[in-house]
């Protein structure tokens, strides 16, 4: 018998009679072994052939794939190994790409990051993967994570991959594994998309519309799903898109004055369309306002009282409004339901009233234009004003008791004429005393 291999997996058998009473076999033609010895030799063939099967038969393929700063990013990632528990995930902030690998035979399956493959290593990959979708709340579905090359026992089925660089900051460019095993896998990279974020420039008293549209440069990518918005990295709400515009929105009210990030987290599309992110400034301004003054009476006399009163517009203005004669403040009074009034009792004269309102956080400062306040003297007063001092000045002309009865006799006449009759007699009477 002949014992020969070829090309190190087929063997071959042959044999003759020697002359001994033994058996002899010849191996590989030239080799001449007893029968024990034959069978040690067959046996150590054997397992080099089994030993030499690569245990990744030759089915692999290539997964490349792009980071830039529209990809999605992940606050979280595993270390390499067992990524099953929340204890061996760590806080990052890297952008990754999603892909749904199909493993069509159960199996053990080599991982290569392409960066390993040669000596510069850069740029470095990074992936995990997942029985199901990501969520870092919960990862007890996390299969492996993997950095330059693992091997991974995978039961054929639906595993997501999310591909990342190694880096505890976003590190963008191109990035690639193989993946070989006893299988042909499929993997599908989602389809890519990016959001943008329209937010405007808004008063406080104006409600602020902020919409998010996801794009895709992937030809007819689905992008339907759901969009989150946050504000200044607090979660607000999530809406869906809508079909008929390709967009969802929201509207803010009540948004402190400032600038605001708005964030749009886009769900995407399982097995279709990968998430996205992106972001948008919303500017709030304070509400400018206008105040008006009334003076209810302008006209009062000395001792009467009238009212000042403010109307500062705008949705909800706070805080005081305060009313001023000229340059001096002759009142203060808080605003309630955007009214300030104040009632004075002022002196005797002229008065030009103006009502400040000084703002506060969410409405700019106004005044009025000036009014004007006469206060008279009681009677029938006459104003003028003080050529030295400019100040009014006033003069009152007496009032006249009104007549009740009739004329009064004119008594002049009678008078004078008894006057003169004495002074007569008087000098009548001095004559003869001198005569005599």
């Amino acid at each position: 018998m002949h014992l020969g291999i070829h090309n190190s997996r087929t063997i071959y058998f042959s044999s003759r009679k020697e002359s001994c009473t033994r058996p002899w076999f010849t191996i590989f033609g030239f080799m001449r072994l007893p029968f024990k010895s034959a069978l040690t030799v067959v046996a150590l063939a054997a397992a080099s052939l089994l030993f030499a099967t690569p245990a990744h038969a030759n089915v692999t393929v290539a997964v490349d794939y792009t980071l830039t700063s529209q990809s999605p990013r992940l606050t979280s990632f595993p270390g390499t190994g067992t990524c099953n528990t929340p204890a061996n995930w760590y806080p990052v902030t890297s952008s990754y790409a999603q892909a749904e690998l199909i493993v069509p035979v159960s199996g053990e399956y080599r991982f290569t990051d392409k960066a390993s493959l040669n000596m510069f290593l850069v740029p470095d990959g990074r992936l995990v993967i997942m029985d199901g979708a990501l969520d870092v709340n919960d990862v007890s579905n996390c299969v492996e994570s993997v950095d330059d090359q693992s091997d991974i026992t995978l039961a054929a089925g639906t595993y997501q991959m999310y591909l990342t660089s190694y880096a505890w900051t976003p590190l963008y460019g191109n990035f690639g594994y193989e993946i070989s095993g006893p299988g042909e896998v499929t993997v599908n990279l989602l389809g890519s998309s990016t959001v943008s974020v329209d937010a405007p420039t808004v008063d406080t008293d104006t409600a602020a519309t902020i919409t998010a549209t996801p794009a895709s440069d992937t030809p007819g990518a689905d992008l339907s799903g759901t969009v989150t918005f946050l504000l200044d990295g607090s979660e607000l709400v999530t809406a869906s898109i809508d079909p008929a515009t390709g967009s969802a929105s929201f509207i803010a009210n009540n948004i402190a004055v400032g600038t605001h990030t708005i964030t749009a987290r886009y769900s995407g599309v399982p097995g279709a369309t990968e998430p996205s992110t992106g972001t948008g400034t919303l500017t709030v301004v304070r509400t400018q306002t206008t105040t008006t003054l009334d003076i209810s009476p302008t006209e009062i006399v000395d001792g009467d009282q009238t009212t000042y009163t403010a109307t500062v517009s705008g949705l909800y203005p706070s805080g005081n409004v305060e009313f001023y004669n000229g340059t001096t403040l002759v009142g203060i009074s808080p605003i309630v339901d955007g009214v300030a009034s104040v009632t004075v009792s002022p002196s005797v004269g002229t008065y030009n009233i103006t009502a400040y309102y000084f703002g506060d956080a969410n409405y700019t400062a106004s005044d009025s234009q000036v009014k004007t306040l006469l206060v008279k003297l009681a009677g029938n007063p006459s104003t003028g004003s003080d050529p030295k001092t400019g100040q009014p000045t006033q003069t009152v002309t007496p009032k006249r008791l009104p007549n009740t009865g009739t004329d009064a006799p004119n008594l002049v006449p009678p008078i004078a004429a008894s006057v003169a009759l004495v002074a007569g007699l008087a000098l009548m009477l001095t004559r003869r005393k001198q005569a005599k």
